[in-house]
């Protein structure tokens, strides 16, 4: 069964990482490196590129193509988990 909104996801994911990419290397002209802003935007980037990667890696299928890329983005999804402890140093 085909999603008809299927290039919308991977497209909106790499269009957000990008842009949060240019917000983090920009930070350093701007002078304005602090460290909780610094970790949220990095843990955004990394959940938004393994939304993009494996929505286009598991298209149609739900066979384990990948498993080891299974395992590490499971493990770095549990970590994102703890993404509101960033939200913390920045206030």
């Amino acid at each position: 069964m085909q999603d008809p909104t299927y290039p919308l996801v991977p497209i909106a994911s790499i269009v957000a990482a990008v842009l949060v990419l240019l917000t983090f290397i920009t930070s350093g002209v701007r002078g304005a490196y602090n460290r909780g802003v610094v970790m949220f935007e990095g843990w955004v980037f990394v959940g938004l590129l393994i939304t993009a990667i494996q929505t286009i890696v598991w298209r149609d299928s739900y066979e384990l193509i990948a498993p080891v890329f299974c395992d590490i983005c499971t493990s770095l999804l549990f970590a994102i988990l703890f993404l509101h402890e960033s939200t913390i140093i920045v206030s």
